[in-house]
């Protein structure tokens, strides 16, 4: 539930954030909508949200405004998901996370005839567009420097690529 981007497959859409559906068959320019959905639902998690509860991104901000006393809108919450998303993977990546974990089971690469109608995603494609628009580094999988330093996480950067 880190990202349920089926969800997005089957029609969710928060177009305030840039989360909108598109064709769940291609395997390319999903990168944008799946970080974006597991930085929406990094903030659901954060705030101890059910991700079966969908309030519109609007209402959501009220909500999180008025809990926190920070007046901010969608964008500005789903920002504060991309920050604990990164954190997170610095945090995994300091215990031995990388590129070589991001893999799905085996079961998910064998063509079905219902459903897919026989295709399998490219993950290679895949991983490689969601690395690039997380602006994950590719050898390592680990944020980049840059990343963390634009999310206020100079911290972070600097002991991560210590």
């Amino acid at each position: 539930m880190q990202g349920d981007m089926y969800a997005v497959d089957m029609g969710l859409s928060i177009p305030e954030v840039g989360i909108v559906p598109g064709d769940r068959l291609k395997s390319r320019g999903k990168a944008p909508v799946v970080a974006r959905i597991q930085d929406w639902r990094s903030l659901y998690g954060s705030i101890i949200m059910c991700n079966f509860v969908n309030p519109t991104a609007p209402v959501l901000a009220q909500l999180l405004s008025a809990a926190t006393g920070q007046e901010a809108d969608a964008v500005a919450w789903c920002r504060t998901g991309e920050r604990i998303f990164n954190l997170k993977r610095a945090f995994n990546n300091r215990l031995g996370v990388r590129r070589g974990n991001d893999r799905l089971p085996r079961a998910l690469f064998i063509p079905k005839r219902d459903g897919t109608r026989g295709k399998v995603p490219d993950m290679d494609r895949m991983l490689k567009e969601y690395y690039a628009c997380r602006q994950w580094d590719w050898q390592t999988g680990k944020p980049k420097r840059e990343k963390l330093n634009s999310l206020g996480l100079a911290d972070i950067a600097e002991e991560l690529w210590a």
